[in-house]
């Protein structure tokens, strides 16, 4: 339902994370709702290690508290994007 991937902005050429929505994706479920739960939190993890990989920072979870509330502001921006 959606994809993700580094970028570079051509505004300022700075490298960005973009999470892209297929809205018209192949995949036809029952709930959509759980589905767009799932792919946000899909995607937001996808940003997540894209970002660690950026800033050449490995994952560990050893410390996971930066981690998972990056995963939730993501998250919650990509929320509140679908749903303007």
């Amino acid at each position: 339902m959606a994809t993700s991937a580094v970028v570079k902005r051509i505004s300022d050429n700075k490298t960005c994370v973009l999470i892209k929505d297929n809205k018209d994706s192949i995949v036809k479920t029952v709930d959509k709702k759980i589905d767009r739960i799932n792919t946000i939190a899909h995607e937001s993890m996808h940003a997540v290690m894209y970002i660690y990989d950026i800033i050449d920072q490995k994952l560990c979870s050893c410390s996971s508290e930066p981690i998972c509330y990056l995963a939730g502001y993501i998250a919650e921006c990509v929320y509140k994007t679908l749903t303007k």
